[in-house]
């Protein structure tokens, strides 16, 4: 529009520039004309010149004029039109931003409720129903004298949900801190009474993580969550206290007792792969108890090997395997040289240990609780625990329990050097506690010392199973546990009890090169070697 307006003002202005050049010809003919020849054309030319100015002058006003209006008015129009559409826009804006960030949030907040509220009801219903449930069948399953693999396959569906692959996405991380020097779940207590004293408990009014019925000890076991601060913990201390039961302690984390060594040794052959090669299928049958981390039970030096695995972890979901098929290929490899040839071995293995986003791992106390009492029920009678920790009221009580029903436990001493403080359960009265030594019978130079030292067995540099097929080499006092377990659970069966234990390793002990006069707190009652190596040493 602009444009329009500057060519008709140059075209204006073009006809008044005409008009005078006419005029000034019109003057010049004049002069050259006698007087009186024409009529008067100054005035007709003042005239004609006046008209044209005027009209081009009031033409090029008017589209001066009307350019400028348009182009205010547009100005204007085009502001006000952003300005109105800013606000409409901005308006707009706000208030949807507002109505969905109001709904997300209800949405969320609502749904994070209900998930939340729903997902713990229904955990607790699930776990109550499944133990209720395996509770039940394992108690009909004995009454009416049903085999036990029949009784194991009728729990599966619980025992999926107690601890199976289905429950591992809605387990909790641990939160870990640090009680008096021990490691342990952040607020939480186990408790562990009788089923008559369960009332006392919960009217405490504090919160219940976990209320468990342990079906062969005929006790329950809480997991309970108590601030540091609050008063409750001072209660439930005093309520056990009047009750008679000093079972009630932190939710400790107990750690794998070895020390690993890093590298795998492919296509190694071991003693457990010729062990099972000759075992499976054959003889009398050694059956032994195995707490532990999960264990790979399709490693070749298992073959042969019976193995029931149960899962007693709560918290992650992550289970390591390392460990525990390590643990586990030791106890193989044992049958035929501790163990007559024709022995096979049979493994029940709870897997109780977690492990963190972080790489952490650790068993806790309430973990091993469900554990010792599943073997209890299993009628197991030498129970294998490679692991250490702290002491606990709670553990305590249910080994001592166990122990009183006949079961023996073999625990490792473990690897904090040899001023560490004791560690349990290998330091608890009545279990087996076991160090290690290599192949010349010198002691593993970071087994701890003192009076839980039971016996002596090789774990220096011993070949163990990896999971996923391999080989690798490792040292520590978890490794010679297992040799000490396999010869008691041969030796035992089918009676067991911690004084015929240490009778059994008293007549198989050897005393150690290194220490003739015994060195009681180094070695114990002396070295266990396998049946050919002790009976050589005997001859000689």
């Amino acid at each position: 529009m602009r444009r329009g307006g500057r060519g008709a003002r140059q075209g204006r202005l073009q006809a008044v520039a005409g008009a005078l050049i006419l005029a000034a010809a019109f003057a010049v003919s004049a002069r050259a004309q006698p007087p009186g020849g024409l009529p008067d054309l100054d005035d007709m030319i003042d005239a004609a010149i006046e008209d044209r100015v005027e009209e081009a002058v009031a033409e090029s006003i008017e589209a001066q004029v009307e350019e400028t209006v348009v182009n205010s008015v547009e100005r204007n129009v085009a502001r006000n039109v952003e300005q109105a559409v800013e606000r409409s826009v901005a308006a707009g804006v706000e208030q949807t931003v507002e109505q969905a960030v109001e709904a997300a949030v209800e949405g969320d907040v609502a749904g994070m409720i209900e998930t939340a509220v729903e997902s713990r009801v229904v955990d607790r219903l699930e776990l109550d129903a499944a133990r209720a449930v395996e509770t039940g069948l394992a108690v009909a399953a004995e009454n009416a004298s049903i085999p036990r693999e029949i009784a194991e396959e009728a729990t599966a569906p619980s025992r999926a949900l107690l601890g199976g692959e289905e429950a591992e996405g809605r387990r909790r991380e641990p939160i870990i801190e640090i009680v008096d020097g021990w490691p342990a779940i952040r607020h939480e207590w186990v408790a562990v009474v009788a089923e008559a004293d369960a009332q006392a408990i919960e009217a405490l009014g504090v919160e219940i993580l976990a209320r468990e019925p342990l079906a062969a000890s005929g006790e329950v076991m809480f997991v309970l969550r108590v601030s540091d601060a609050d008063s409750k913990a001072g209660a439930i201390e005093t309520a056990l206290a009047r009750l008679g039961r000093g079972r009630l302690d932190r939710n400790h984390i107990y750690d794998p007792a070895f020390a690993p060594r890093p590298g795998i040794v492919r296509g190694m052959e071991t003693p457990a792969e010729e062990a099972r090669a000759d075992a499976a299928g054959a003889g009398r049958a050694v059956r032994i108890g195995l707490i532990d981390t999960a264990i790979d039970e399709t490693h070749p030096a298992l073959a042969g090997s019976e193995i029931v695995a149960r899962d007693f972890v709560a918290l992650g979901s992550v289970r390591p395997r390392a460990h525990g098929t390590a643990v586990a290929s030791l106890m193989a490899g044992a049958i035929g040289h501790y163990t007559e040839p024709s022995a096979r071995l049979e493994i029940s293995a709870a897997s109780v240990f977690f492990e963190t986003r972080e790489g952490r791992r650790g068993a806790t106390t309430a973990a091993l609780v469900r554990a010792v009492d599943w073997l209890r029920g299993r009628n197991v009678k030498v129970a294998n625990v490679s692991l250490a920790g702290p002491p606990n009221r709670a553990l305590e009580a249910a080994i001592a329990s166990a122990r009183e029903a006949g079961m023996v436990f073999v625990a490792a001493v473990g690897n904090e050097g040899p001023a560490a403080r004791p560690l349990y359960p290998a330091a608890y009265e009545g279990v087996v506690g076991v160090t290690a030594v290599d192949g010349e019978g010198a002691l593993f130079r970071w087994a701890l010392r003192g009076p839980q030292v039971d016996i002596a067995a090789l774990g220096v540099d011993v070949a163990v199973a990896a999971p996923g097929g391999g080989m690798r080499r490792d040292s520590g006092t978890s490794f010679a546990a297992p040799l000490v377990s396999v010869f008691l659970a041969d030796r035992l069966e089918p009676a067991a009890s911690p004084n015929a234990a240490r009778a059994a390793l008293r007549a198989a002990a050897v005393s150690p090169p290194a220490c003739p006069a015994g060195c009681k707190d180094l070695y114990g009652l002396g070295l266990l070697l396998p049946l050919k190596a002790a009976r050589q040493a005997t001859k000689s």
